[in-house]
């Protein structure tokens, strides 16, 4: 049961990156540092899907 919770976990950060990204991009001027916040979900949202990738194996 704790594998699905993982994966579960992991589908759920993803998406809230996602929406973190989005809100960021609607909301926030345009700058440096908008930008450097885009890239570290962008970042995260990679890791998790990596991660994702490996429960699944």
């Amino acid at each position: 049961m704790a594998f699905i919770d993982d994966e579960l976990r992991l589908i759920h950060a993803i998406a809230l990156n996602r929406q973190a990204i989005e809100y960021i991009k609607t909301n926030l001027p345009k700058s440096n540092k908008r930008d450097r916040r885009i890239k570290a979900h962008k970042i995260l949202i990679k890791r998790y899907k990596l991660a994702l990738k490996e429960l699944s194996l």
